[in-house]
């Protein structure tokens, strides 16, 4: 199974490299069809060779001169129409390569959040402790720092019901979050004396928060992304060996 994820990134990027390196040979191909335009134009006396003439052309000779300058300007508006065309037909390059790249972060941001959970059962000595800036600091660094990073990402790539019930479940997760870094701040800002009341509720909203982000987890490890990245399984296994 892991071969072929790694095979379906590879081959997935190589496809992206082949476009690009197409799209560059017809942008060349187009310009020097273009080139080949005017010189023959000029070659059969046209606006390349004629423009220099003096300015005693008779009518026929002006005429001449404008047929042959509209058959050039019209044989390079086909061949960068010819070149549009081609163009929109092919795949996109960031098209051809984006899901690639999102579903390994998906799949990268959702370790965050397991490690973001397992970070908060540690955490919650800093509560019992009465650690205020244990708690403050704790929401400002990796993995809780990156949580809204990661579980916009991972609800970026769902679809349906479990899409929205994990963007509910994560806004009230950053609900009871936000409290629980509003109460340690007021505790702190008192000289890290906190009433017995303001004391039971951070610390309910602290286990508010891990529950909730414990649903956001149970919601997202439903879907396709509940499997670690390739490349984060594989350096695992090399660790263990």
């Amino acid at each position: 199974m892991r071969e072929t994820q790694a095979s379906y990134v590879s081959v997935r990027y190589c496809l992206s490299d082949m476009i690009i390196v197409t799209r560059l040979l017809i942008i060349l191909a187009v310009f020097l069809a273009a080139i080949e335009a005017f010189h023959f134009s000029g070659r059969n006396g046209g606006f390349p060779r004629r423009i220099h003439r003096s300015n005693t052309h008779t009518n026929d000779d002006n005429g001449f001169e404008r047929r042959e300058l509209i058959h050039t300007a019209t044989t390079a508006l086909g061949a960068i129409g010819a070149f549009g065309s081609i163009l929109l037909s092919l795949p996109s390059v960031a098209g051809a390569a984006s899901p690639v790249i999102s579903e390994i972060k998906i799949r990268e941001s959702v370790k965050g959040v397991k490690d973001s959970v397992e970070a908060l059962k540690l955490y919650e000595d800093f509560v019992n402790t009465k650690d205020f800036y244990g708690v403050k600091k704790s929401l400002r660094v990796p993995p809780v720092s990156d949580i809204r990073r990661d579980c916009r990402r991972i609800i970026a790539g769902l679809e349906g019901s479990v899409k929205k019930d994990t963007d509910k479940a994560y806004s009230e997760f950053i609900v009871s979050l936000e409290q629980v870094d509003l109460l340690a701040t007021k505790a702190i800002q008192n000289d890290q004396k906190i009433k017995d009341e303001e004391l039971a509720q951070l610390t309910a909203r602290f286990a508010e928060a891990q529950a909730r982000l414990d649903k956001v987890l149970k919601l997202v490890l439903t879907t396709r992304y509940a499997t670690e990245p390739v490349n984060v399984r594989l350096e695992t296994e090399k660790t263990e060996l």
